[in-house]
């Protein structure tokens, strides 16, 4: 048996573990599991879809959303947040874009708390009062601040400790969440300092052909001279853009500048990468470009358009027709979850975000999936065009012989 007190409501449907206590004025929806021995007090509002482990403690005027979890003995303060979806709009429905969020055994969620969704705190994790967290908790670890940064960590009984205490519990903390790298934050700039990826490149087409070549990409760490040219009064924008060229393996050699192509943008706030267009790549043109916006972490979304494109790349459109005009590509980005990628000269796994984008066009559709790191920027980059053909584009550490990533190229939905 469980105590609710009579101003409470209690929904059918709901599944409430012996020993139990509900207070004054709080509202259990059906559908939603509370374990033994919890106590949840006034006006606190439960939601379906959420599950309370045993002893969880739930402190006045909570709000738990849909798709939350607590383990067992998690203790909610006083008014803390929870959130289930990123970017809320009042005219939008959005329910079926709901994110989960964990909290593990023992965590305590301070007062004011603001918990984002999609995200896990760890277990006997601490949240400071009023700490806005946006990224994954690892365990034991304590957290304070807009945005919540790590200060310490605590032991099981609550009690701040020392570093040299929690040295090997940090260690662990890293594997016993799934991707603590949750959220990155810009905090150095890859491509506008001079530098040379090279990427390998198969470009798979609509008759399964399959051609393999590799591309060089040449950061030249100098202001990008063309934009300076179509845009001569906008200086404070022209130092944002620096040079980059596109260069078949073979010309790479050659004095990158001479072969500069475009450009790229690199701030705290976004990095801007134009992708190869040049020759029998133009019709990447109408396809989203590798764009990302910090910070990082799954479920964020973002938008772009290119509006209006250069004669040159629509007639890399097969069976295209003057008289049909020019077309806008209206893009959309969604981080929908992590991977990991291989770095040989590292021997180890790399964290990377999957960003997966979608281009609409008046011609058609066309996609991107790319795997994003931190450290080596964009590592892989599969294109489907408006041809129906795909171009796969994947880093090649440099003076490296193995390679780090294997296709298997039945694999891919070529429709």
């Amino acid at each position: 048996m469980y105590f609710s007190h009579e101003t409470a409501i209690i929904d059918d449907g709901c599944a409430i573990g012996e020993g139990t206590k509900i207070w004054h004025f709080s509202h259990l929806m059906g559908g939603c599991t509370i374990g033994e021995n919890c106590v949840i007090a006034q006006n606190v509002f439960i939601a379906p879809d959420v599950v309370l482990g045993n002893g969880v403690k739930v402190q006045n005027n909570v709000s738990i959303y849909a798709g939350v979890t607590c383990d067992d003995d998690v203790f909610l303060g006083p008014s803390c947040v929870f959130t289930n979806v990123l970017n809320p709009r009042a005219a939008i429905c959005r329910k079926d874009e709901f994110l989960p969020t964990h909290i593990g055994q023992g965590a305590t969620i301070g007062a004011n708390a603001t918990i984002l969704c999609g995200i896990t705190i760890g277990k006997f994790a601490f949240v400071g009062a009023g700490a806005v967290v946006t990224k994954n908790v690892p365990d034991y670890a304590l957290v304070v601040g807009n945005p919540a940064r790590q200060a310490g960590w605590m032991d099981e009984k609550g009690c701040k400790k020392q570093a040299f205490y929690l040295f090997f519990v940090a260690t662990l903390s890293l594997f016993s969440i799934q991707s603590a790298y949750t959220q990155i934050y810009r905090q150095e700039k890859i491509y506008s300092k001079k530098n040379k990826f090279s990427f390998d490149v198969v470009h798979i087409i609509q008759n399964d052909t399959i051609k393999e070549k590799t591309l060089v990409l040449n950061c030249l760490g100098k202001e990008w001279r063309s934009l300076k040219t179509l845009h001569p009064n906008d200086s404070i924008e022209n130092r944002k853009w620096t040079g980059i060229s596109w260069n078949d393996l073979g010309t790479d050699q050659l004095d990158p500048e001479k072969y500069e192509t475009t450009g790229v943008k690199e701030t705290s706030e976004s990095l801007f990468l134009h992708p190869p267009r040049g020759g029998e790549h133009a019709i990447l043109e109408f396809c989203p470009f590798p764009i990302v916006h910090y910070p990082l972490h799954v479920g964020k979304r973002w938008s772009w358009t290119l509006i209006g494109t250069n004669d040159i790349y629509l007639r890399a459109i097969k069976n295209y027709d003057k008289k049909q005009g020019d077309t806008s590509v209206e893009c959309e980005y969604v981080v929908t979850g992590e991977k990991s990628w291989f770095s040989v000269s590292e021997n180890k796994n790399i964290p990377c975000y999957v960003i997966d984008a979608t281009g609409k066009t008046r011609f058609g559709n066309t996609k991107l999936v790319a795997y994003y790191s931190e450290k080596y920027g964009y590592v892989y980059m599969h294109f489907k065009t408006l041809n129906k053909d795909e171009y796969i584009l994947r880093l090649r550490e440099e003076k490296l012989k193995t390679n780090t990533m294997k296709y298997n190229y039945d694999s891919y939905n070529h429709k």
